[in-house]
């Protein structure tokens, strides 16, 4: 019953806000009444924390399953396959990281569990530019912060912006990631390194 209603909770929030995800569409949703509701979850905060918890415990896990290497070899396929599969799984909730764009800093508890997912992507991705700088296939004089900001800022710019600006955006996403990849590549590999990893 709880999963039923968490997610109902997220996709109330995601098309509607906070302010639009009242407690009778998301029981309508959920195919419960309200007093049902309230007797798993005390207010609609609570149960919006709930529902956004649920969704970053599921996208941990699908994280957890896709890390990238401890020890980079090939920077190029490993970052690529990666970065794709983040562009996949953003698109997949695109709607409710538009949502919750909209009405950041409003509530900071379902401000700090969207936080937590976008987060362990960076983590995720600053560990991985690290480690192939300590191997030296990284140029030296870029930050790892920088590199990785700039790797994921491609790719949630594109999900946010390729909705609204379809004729700039013809590629698939799966397309446009590799591209982006390849464009930035170019700048951040070192000079002379190969892809593979040094002897």
């Amino acid at each position: 019953m709880d999963e039923r209603i968490l997610e109902a909770a997220l996709r109330v929030f995601a098309e509607s806000g906070y302010r639009g995800a009242t407690t009778r569409r998301i029981a309508a949703e959920a195919g419960i009444n309200e007093v049902t509701l309230f007797r798993h979850f005390n207010t609609k905060e609570a149960l919006i924390v709930a529902a956004l918890e649920h969704h970053a415990g599921r996208m941990r896990a699908m994280l957890a399953a896709h890390r990238l290497p401890d020890e980079p070899s090939d920077v190029r396929a490993e970052l690529t396959a990666y970065l794709e599969f983040i562009m996949q799984a953003t698109i997949a909730s695109e709607r409710a990281h538009r949502t919750a764009l909209g009405e950041w800093g409003q509530h900071p508890e379902i401000d700090a569990q969207q936080a937590q997912t976008s987060a362990a992507i960076f983590n995720e991705v600053h560990r991985y530019i690290s480690a192939a700088r300590e191997r030296g296939l990284i140029r030296s004089d870029a930050s790892d912060a920088a590199i990785t900001r700039a790797l994921l800022g491609m790719i949630f710019a594109d999900v946010l912006v390729r909705p609204t600006l379809p004729e700039f955006y013809t590629e698939d996403p799966a397309a446009a990631a590799r591209l982006y990849c390849s464009m930035l590549f170019d700048g951040i590999l070192a000079p002379g390194a190969s892809d593979a990893t040094k002897d």
